[in-house]
């Protein structure tokens, strides 16, 4: 926010995921018709749905001390000195190539700006099934319905900060493991 570096506070929003696919579907799936033999009750009344997610990450500083500005309040932005190469890595090994920024020790904001680099996007599927129970006029729904499916884990943003002994590395994950929920429902 100095004056001088205004120019700097462009750049994508930190909520920013540039691509999103969603993709949801319901499938009745194929049974039996009503009294057609025990094999028909079993299989008929079976629903199936669920959402498919890919995001892109979202964007991150790189940040640096600001020691060397004395601006208080104001964020200091690390010194790009090579490519930005995307390694991949998780926990000890780095996800962005360390060696591609530097702290700034001069008496001047880094030359990298706002949001410049973006953290791991993830992948997640979410199901349910359904069968319903027709008793005269009403009808009884047994539900299975689970989150993240495949228990991917979706991991946070990398280290920004060049000064750490851990820059660059992701060292944790959003804590949205596999849920899974069991539910009656009665329609009438």
């Amino acid at each position: 926010n100095h004056p001088s570096v205004l120019h700097k506070n462009y750049g994508p929003a930190g909520y920013d995921r540039t691509h999103v696919f969603q993709l949801g579907f319901v499938a009745e799936l194929p049974g039996g018709k009503e009294g057609s033999g025990p094999l028909s009750a079993i299989v008929r009344n079976w629903t199936l749905n669920g959402v498919f997610s890919k995001v892109s990450g979202t964007p991150f500083n790189v940040t640096a001390s600001g020691a060397s500005v004395n601006a208080p309040g104001n964020l200091q932005t690390a010194d790009l000195v090579g490519t930005p190469n995307k390694l991949g890595g998780i926990g000890s090994n780095p996800y962005y190539d360390p060696k591609a920024w530097a702290p700034v020790t001069e008496v001047r904001f880094g030359n990298t700006g706002r949001n410049t680099v973006r953290g791991p996007g993830w992948t997640n599927l979410d199901l349910s099934l359904f069968r319903r129970f027709p008793i005269k006029r009403f009808n009884l729904e047994a539900r299975v319905e689970a989150f993240n499916v495949t228990n991917t884990p979706h991991f946070n943003n990398p280290n920004g900060d060049v000064g750490s002994s851990g820059f660059m590395t992701i060292t944790s994950a959003v804590g949205d493991e596999r849920q899974i929920r069991l539910g009656l429902r009665l329609q009438f």
